[in-house]
């Protein structure tokens, strides 16, 4: 073929916006293209996956409170701690029993009420 022709070729080829690859640059870009959607995939499920928990923990789950809080005995008599003292045996800090107390604001209607019963 001529040089001249060749060029032609390519021009046309560009100009109708048709370019053709054959052997291994071909094989190269369709394994290119099959790894980046697979990629996305792989990514698309990811985010699914923690937009599906997401969804799941804030309106499927009634949270993480307590149901059974242990009463002060209870909780001195598991955690028991020591005095803690200076070096010269003057007590710093100690530990002491009160009383806990949770109101769960979903079933308090009158907030200003309950305040006032409870003291």
């Amino acid at each position: 073929m001529n040089p001249k022709d060749d060029s032609r070729l390519d021009r046309d080829a560009v100009v109708h916006g048709r370019v053709t690859i054959d052997g291994t640059a071909s094989r190269a870009l369709k394994m290119g293209r099959h790894r980046l959607v697979l990629a996305g995939a792989l990514l698309s499920l990811a985010y699914l996956v923690i937009g599906v928990r997401l969804v799941d923990v804030t309106m499927f789950k009634d949270g993480f409170e307590p149901r059974f809080t242990p009463t002060a005995a209870e909780s001195h008599a598991r955690f028991a701690r020591s005095d803690i003292v200076d070096r010269n045996g003057v007590l710093l800090a100690t530990y002491l029993l009160t009383a806990s107390l949770y109101a769960d604001p979903k079933r308090v209607m009158d907030a200003r009420e309950t305040a006032d019963e409870l003291a």
